[in-house]
């Protein structure tokens, strides 16, 4: 599958990603940089596996990013599974 067709559809997102950071960062002061997921997208085109992570980010925080992954939609992959690692940097506005 083309990188530019996952990034499409992870960028749709950006605002959900956002909320779960502001979300984190009354917790945590300060929280900010880059957290690495990964994902696996089914044949199908659901995601099946999502672990993120990234220095000091709590598990609210995490399992916020993975679950709205979770729920995304992919096109279909020719050849079966992909697996994917996709990088998202915070920082504070």
């Amino acid at each position: 599958m083309p990188a530019s067709k996952v990034q499409k559809v992870l960028r749709q997102k950006l605002q959900a990603y956002a909320s779960c950071y502001e979300a984190a960062r009354t917790r945590k002061p300060g929280l900010r940089g880059r957290f690495t997921v990964r994902f696996r997208i089914e044949p199908a085109g659901t995601v099946s596996t999502v672990e993120v992570r990234g220095a000091g980010a709590d598990a609210t925080f995490t399992t916020c990013l993975a679950d709205i992954v979770k729920s995304l939609s992919f096109p279909k992959p020719r050849g079966g599974e992909v697996d994917v690692v996709y990088p998202l940097d915070f920082s504070e506005a």
